[in-house]
């Protein structure tokens, strides 16, 4: 008996560290006569614009479990009590919402009694440090990504979490890891305005949260409705400073370097039944950081016996000045018999180091099929080939490649997420949550670009060329990596929730999780 009460509370304990992270909330209360304080029996609690809803019990308690994050109006009503409407009750992931309802003797037929909820300062069962941010705080930000909104939480600078790594991190997405299992960032990317609410926890989060070090981003999408509704949202611009010194030609503005488009659109496919919401979100920047092309990838140098003969052109001046001054002995020195020149094949052109191009695309259907059977389906797709199968590729600024900046590779990315969730009813306080996800990703950069065949002219790529005049910068060839990484990430899950009293609940499920 004792071997069999150890294997199942290791089972347990297994199971709580592979859980989901959840992706709704509860609201519990208590509805009482607001002249005598008597609880009240068989009140019924109504979501509005929703399958939600609980009766009071005997000691006027209700719950109401599976609640999507976002706020509502609460309806109360009862036989001889006029009806009663709680607004503006917010709802957030993993927290518990108390309502206390007073219910008036009906005095007038018809009438209704409204009252507006209160969110509270401090919220009494959070055993973590978390940060909640609903879609309306979103879109009252000047942000445009999931990541500055993270950026603006306590503990947080540039991704790392209270100091950690980035790679210390999880993501996920409706509840569903999407953190990349090779750089240990987040996988896939959800635009600003597709965020029904983010929840940032930031320190003692539970066991259920696996595979995270630092902090934990959890971030639900928004569903569909019975109204048809759309945003259109653009803005373009460019970057501005005097400190040409530092950022050359920066003081050039182009009004279209950069350009961001952002659409949703949502609605009914089945009144009542069938939802969908979509979001895309196209940007690009024609770079800010520019590099002079002096040199080409095929730069080659001159090697000279005699240096007492050699003769300085004005094209190699400025390099050459660099080069006396750094070897004082230099001029008929035996040690330095040798003098090495550049030729520069460059035309001096000032190039852009960090273009960057973006398309994100997001859907998601909702099929309520009955009070207590819901089913959602999520794809999310990162950088694809657009319409024309052109691939999209951005490059980061290299300081050493500054005076050959055509010797930057191209980089490609390319994400996508298939997620299925099940949400199933047992009773009024009990229910089941089933989940299968695919992860997929793509990641390469290439010397020239992502076509299998090069068909350019042989250049020289066997070596990055560095110069001795310019110390630390490249006067030729080219980054020569050939990199690829492919990875496909597959997840099962079922997750399993009793709320057994009134202020206790237990929770407890299962993974599978194969990657390749």
């Amino acid at each position: 008996m004792k071997l069999k009460i150890l294997v199942l509370s290791w089972i347990l304990a297994i199971a709580s560290g592979w859980l989901y992270a959840s992706t709704t909330g509860k609201i519990i209360g208590q509805v009482r006569d607001a002249r005598t304080g008597e609880p009240l029996v068989g009140c019924n609690i109504i979501i509005e614009g929703t399958y939600l809803g609980a009766a009071s019990d005997m000691d006027g308690n209700f719950v109401i479990l599976n609640v999507p994050p976002g706020e509502y109006m609460i309806r109360a009503s009862m036989i001889g009590y006029a009806p009663q409407s709680l607004q503006n009750v917010s709802v957030s992931v993993d927290r518990t919402t108390n309502l206390d309802i007073e219910m008036r003797v009906e005095a007038v037929e018809g009438e209704v009694v409204t009252v507006v909820a209160d969110r509270p300062m401090i919220v009494r069962d959070r055993t973590s440090s978390a940060s909640h941010v609903s879609a309306d705080d979103i879109a009252n930000m000047p942000i445009e990504t999931v990541s500055e909104v993270i950026g603006t939480k306590a503990g947080i600078v540039d991704g790392h979490f209270r100091g950690g790594r980035k790679g210390e991190t999880m993501y996920m997405v409706d509840g569903v890891p999407v953190t990349d299992p090779f750089t240990g960032n987040q996988g896939v990317v959800v635009d600003a305005g597709a965020v029904a609410e983010l929840q940032v926890i930031t320190g003692s989060f539970n066991a259920e949260y696996g595979n995270a070090m630092s902090g934990v981003v959890n971030i639900v999408t928004k569903d569909g409705s019975n109204t048809f509704s759309g945003n259109i949202h653009t803005y373009f611009g460019d970057y501005i400073s005097d400190e040409t010194d530092y950022f050359p030609h920066i003081d050039d503005i182009n009004p279209l370097s950069i350009k961001n488009l952002q659409l949703s659109f949502e609605g009914p496919l089945v009144k009542d039944k069938l939802f969908f919401y979509t979001n895309m979100r196209y940007y690009t920047h024609e770079g800010h950081l520019w590099g002079q092309r002096r040199f080409d990838p095929d730069n080659f140098f001159y090697h000279l016996e005699s240096p007492d003969s050699v003769v300085v052109t004005d094209d190699y001046q400025t390099f050459m000045s660099h080069m006396m001054s750094i070897n004082p002995n230099y001029g008929g020195d035996p040690a330095n018999d040798t003098l090495t020149i550049l030729y520069k094949t460059g035309d001096n052109a000032w190039i852009p180091m960090n273009t960057s191009e973006e398309l994100n695309f997001q859907s998601k259907l909702t099929w309520r099929i009955n009070p207590t059977l819901r089913i959602s389906y999520n794809f999310i797709s990162n950088n694809l080939p657009n319409l024309f199968g052109d691939y999209i590729s951005w490059t980061d600024y290299s300081h050493d490649w500054r005076y050959t900046p055509e010797g930057l590779n191209n980089k490609y990315s390319r994400a996508l997420t298939h997620n299925i969730n099940i949400h199933r009813g047992i009773s009024s306080r009990s229910y089941l949550t089933f989940g299968l996800s695919r992860y997929s990703t793509n990641y390469h950069h290439y010397p020239f670009g992502p076509d299998e065949i090069i068909n350019v002219d042989i250049i020289n790529t066997a070596t990055n060329n560095s110069g001795k005049p310019l110390n630390t910068f490249n006067v030729g060839g080219m980054e020569n990596e050939y990199y690829e990484r492919r990875l496909n990430m597959t997840s099962l899950k079922a997750d399993y929730v009793n709320q057994i009293t009134l202020h206790h609940e237990i929770k407890t499920g299962v993974e599978f999780k194969q990657t390749r």
